[in-house]
């Protein structure tokens, strides 16, 4: 007999070494891109926040002056101070206002305003209004610059310059008019982090070496004296018995001469078994085997966790129960019988749930369950069974399989109801979700996000030539800024929510979204629709009042869908509508 080219022992730590380093170079793996994605998403919801927290500060019409006329306002200098509060008590890297102008290689960024840290004055390392940035930016840089300027939303990018490796967020800067006139962009420096990452992953590395090789000199001892050395004595015993074999000729008095071995493991029931093999082991293996694989070829047929499994004959419709979790068993149901599909949809008459009960009666009868066999391979039917006054999501499937006895049908019942609970969580925290991303976190009423939507509905109608009657009605809010200014944000805030209830309630039944600033949108249909002058008419009242006793004023415009190809076309009217209520209450 050869010895073995590849010994076990070697075999083992050259395996265990793999395993090892694979699951090194896998946590290395897992934990860079985890983290990375951690920092980037952390990034993006911190910038974006400051992003929307600048914005407020900023008077976009009197920056457009500035720009224009190359001359610091008061609130450009109170802009300055706090941009350059932001930049020296955070760890953002940059913090500024440009306008990209186009993607050549120098002066392709107009610099407007940008926040500095002492040390940043002290050494006059600062840039002025409308000064253009030379070669600062290179193309491709500017070219990012510009197409996020351009996509009127919040974007993200990475960009490489002379002042480092940076992940930008840039907001686009609307004047009154929603022209874009400028664009808000913050900087955090990543290279450090990127640092700090590789060395977690060197450590985490490391870490698994470390114990990998503990484990390694640990389990070799233990394979030495549990596995590979009574492996090797049995081996030395076979060599002798194969010799004696060959040099005796005769089997029948021969014996294996196998070391006494305690290792209390499958290697000693291993040297007893050797000893005692004969023909009665064989046979009795082979027919464990034969039982093993009908049993696997009948539950292979189906999946999941069973309550019971019932074996049918789909020529006389016997069955046998083949096991049953214990709480099947406290149904009742006979473990055998000759009419097993009767006998089941009587079971469901008394077990199943009253909402589902016509549905099983109506799919679960022979004819019905082979006919999908034959199609599909597999019949499969969920419904709900009364378990102490509970509804439980139950699954059953049914598949035909070939035995020796013949075709035979394989049902299986298993309970989901914990997979269907969490599917209908999942569900539920979805909604929540969306719900909570339609919503404008400060008035509670519909955002401009979920008014796009609107709209491109409403268009796909159109288009399609449905019928369709609607009416925009759009409002603006008169001296919000002079609240903000006189009274504080918190104020302003509070002018906005009285506004929109106020706005809510006259158009009670209609959606109202707010689609910027201190303007909001109302989609009108329905109820509403066929009584809109009214409505109208209603606004009219009130601002006639507010401007009487100095309550809030909301210019309001309205018009409705006429020979209109695209809602846009309705909503333009409206807007131009409110500008003429809002020059009109101004000058009263």
């Amino acid at each position: 007999m050869k010895k073995a080219r590849k010994p076990l022992r070697r075999s083992i730590f050259l395996v265990t070494t793999l395993f090892i380093c694979i699951l090194s170079a896998m946590l290395a793996g897992i934990v860079f891109f985890t983290m990375s994605k951690m920092i980037h998403d952390g990034y993006a919801s911190n910038i974006e926040g400051l992003l929307h927290y600048v914005e407020v500060q900023i008077d976009v019409d009197d920056l457009e002056q500035c720009m224009d006329t190359g001359v610091e306002s008061q609130k450009f200098a109170k802009l300055q101070e706090e941009l350059d509060t932001i930049r020296e008590y955070t760890n953002i890297h940059y913090i500024y206002v440009i306008v990209p102008l186009n993607t050549d290689d120098r002066d392709n960024i107009l610099n407007v305003i940008e926040g500095y840290t002492k040390e940043e004055y002290e050494q006059n390392d600062v840039v002025h209004l409308n000064e253009l940035s030379g070669d600062a930016y290179s193309a491709e840089n500017a070219k990012k610059y510009l197409d996020a300027y351009n996509s009127g939303k919040i974007t993200f990018f990475r960009e490489k310059s002379k002042w480092g490796e940076d992940y930008t967020g840039l907001l686009p800067l609307r004047n009154s008019k929603g022209e874009t006139v400028a664009a808000l962009c913050i900087d955090e420096d990543v290279n450090e982090i990127h640092h700090e990452l590789i060395l977690r992953v060197i450590e985490v590395v490391f870490f698994v070496a470390v114990i990998g090789f503990v484990f390694i000199v640990f389990f070799l001892k233990w394979t030495r004296k549990k596995v590979t050395g009574p492996i090797e004595l049995l081996e030395e015993g076979a060599v002798e018995y194969a010799s004696k074999c060959r040099d005796d000729q005769i089997t029948g008095e021969l014996k294996i001469n196998v070391p006494d071995i305690h290792t209390g493991s499958e290697v000693e029931t291993l040297s007893d078994a050797v000893v005692e093999m004969s023909e009665a082991i064989h046979d009795y293996v082979t027919r464990m085997v034969s039982v093993e694989r009908a049993a696997y070829s009948r539950i292979s047929a189906l999946n999941g966790d069973f309550l019971c499994v019932y074996i049918v004959d789909p020529e006389t419709d016997d069955y046998s129960e083949y096991s049953a979790s214990e709480a099947f068993e406290d149904f009742g149901i006979p473990k055998s019988g000759d009419d097993f599909f009767e006998q089941s949809r009587e079971n469901g008459r008394i077990l199943v749930c009253p909402e589902d009960k016509d549905r099983f009666l109506t799919f679960f009868n022979r004819e019905a369950i082979i006919s999908e066999i034959k199609k599909n391979g597999i019949f499969s039917m969920r419904y709900r069974l009364m378990v102490e006054g509970e509804e439980v999501y139950i699954q059953l499937k049914a598949a035909l399989v070939e035995e020796e006895q013949g075709p035979r049908i394989i049902v299986g019942v298993y309970n989901i109801n914990s997979h269907v609970k969490q599917e209908e969580e999942y569900e539920r925290q979805l909604r929540q979700a969306q719900n909570k991303a339609s919503i404008d976190a400060l008035t509670g009423v519909k955002n401009k996000h979920l008014f796009l939507d609107y709209e491109e509905d409403i268009n796909k109608q159109i288009d399609r030539g449905e019928s369709t009657e609607f009416a925009v009605v759009v409002l603006d809010l008169n001296n919000l800024k002079k609240v903000n200014d006189e009274q504080g944000h918190k104020a302003g805030d509070k002018y906005l929510c009285d506004a929109s209830d106020i706005i809510c309630s006259i158009f009670s039944h209609s959606p109202v979204f707010r689609i910027g600033g201190d303007e909001f949108a109302v989609i009108v249909r329905g109820q509403d629709y066929k009584q809109i002058d009214n409505l109208v008419g209603v606004m009219a009242e009130h601002n006639k009042k507010a401007v009487e006793e100095g309550g809030i004023v909301i210019a309001c415009g309205m018009a409705k869908l006429e020979d209109d190809n695209s809602f846009n076309r309705v909503f333009e009217r409206a807007d131009q509508r409110m500008y003429e209520d809002k020059k009109r209450l101004k000058g009263q």
